[in-house]
């Protein structure tokens, strides 16, 4: 059974984890993290991580360059590449991780058996309101639950495909090229500087990523204007 603490705490052990885990993200064709849906910039940060501790933790393993400050650095970088890790391993704990995806970034099992399921015939409906600072609150509900927060119970997680820029009267799910998945239906999403004032497109579906046929149609367009 995997621990339930999926990054190691002990130095050697975190050292270890990090580095094998950015380099499984990079692999493959296409690579690990287009197939689990991250996004580039948790990528890309992932990467910078990985390259802190690159950078910093020689110095600590080497006595006569150890300094407090190193050791509150080092100590710094662990817990927060903990929490900026932790929700994206969640997302990557579902259905299609293999086993050496688990094994990699030791991810949870699924607690619940497999199950054969079929296609999901009814969209989501979801509502997007933006907070300031580019941010955006996003709820998503099936359809006629009276308000109910909820994922369908066949889908794994929900995709998003979104775009923003200038208005449009109207925006084609084909050109919503920005995408991810995430296991909430509540969430806030937080949007580059540059978008800030621009106009944002969404769509929505219940997703069961590796069974593309069955997952269901897109929602109707979602647009909010990004303050």
């Amino acid at each position: 059974m995997l621990r339930r603490n999926r990054i190691p705490e002990k130095d050697t052990d975190f050292s270890n984890y990090i580095y094998r885990t950015t380099a499984a993200l990079l692999s493959g064709t296409p690579p690990t993290w287009q197939r689990f849906y991250i996004r580039e910039e948790a990528k890309n940060k992932w990467i910078e991580f990985m390259n802190l501790w690159d950078d910093l933790y020689p110095k600590y393993t080497d006595l006569s360059k150890r300094t407090m400050a190193v050791t509150a650095e080092k100590n710094r970088i662990k817990k927060e590449f903990t929490r900026f890790a932790q929700p994206l391993l969640n997302q990557m704990s579902v259905s299609y991780a293999t086993e050496s995806d688990r094994l990699t970034f030791n991810l949870r099992k699924k607690e619940r058996p497999y199950r054969k399921r079929g296609k999901i015939e009814d969209s989501p409906e979801a509502h997007v309101q933006s907070i300031g600072g580019g941010q955006l609150k996003i709820r998503v509900r099936r359809a006629n639950q009276e308000g109910r927060r909820g994922k369908h119970p066949l889908a794994d997680v929900v995709e998003v495909r979104y775009w923003y820029g200038h208005r449009m009267l109207t925006m084609p799910l084909e050109q919503c090229v920005n995408s991810f998945t995430t296991g909430k239906t509540y969430f806030i999403m937080k949007m580059p500087d540059e978008a800030i004032g621009k106009w944002a497109y969404f769509y929505f579906r219940w997703a069961i990523p590796g069974k593309e046929e069955n997952s269901s149609p897109y929602s109707q367009m979602q647009i909010a204007v990004l303050g």
